[in-house]
């Protein structure tokens, strides 16, 4: 009788030791989900941000000069945006590129899906600019 007490006492501490571990595993579990909700927001808001930036920047040169065909207008200004001009139109360019770039940088690190996102504001304006440029010849 006495072995018999003892394998039942050995089964039930094992059954309580189970129980244990499933809980700490459902508690990981838990604890991934919430990491990953967290992730996503992040994400979400890296991506928010560089859109927003992005069609900023392409708004104010549509805007101020590609609806008009005015390319000349918008070399200068691209110029005077690389070369960080005090202009107020320059300055906001450059505070959109800058934004984009950081959440960008922010969104590489936390492996967010940003393959929209392959060219910068200022590249795409200097992309539009070719095209528009060899359109003209």
């Amino acid at each position: 009788m006495p072995k018999l007490q003892k394998l039942f006492f050995i089964i039930g501490f094992m059954l309580i030791l189970s129980g244990c571990t499933q809980k700490n595993n459902i508690s990981n579990v838990e604890k991934n989900k919430e990491s990953l909700t967290q992730k996503q927001k992040k994400c979400n808001q890296h991506i928010k941000i560089m859109q927003y930036a992005l069609s900023y920047v392409t708004k104010e040169f549509e805007k101020g000069y590609f609806h008009q065909n005015d390319l000349i207008g918008a070399k200068a200004q691209l110029f005077l945006i690389e070369n960080r001009s005090p202009n107020i139109f320059a300055q906001n360019i450059n505070e959109a590129q800058k934004a984009y770039d950081t959440e960008y940088n922010l969104a590489q690190k936390n492996n967010c899906d940003i393959d929209k996102f392959t060219v910068s504001p200022i590249q795409k304006v200097k992309n539009k600019i070719k095209i528009l440029s060899e359109e003209q010849k």
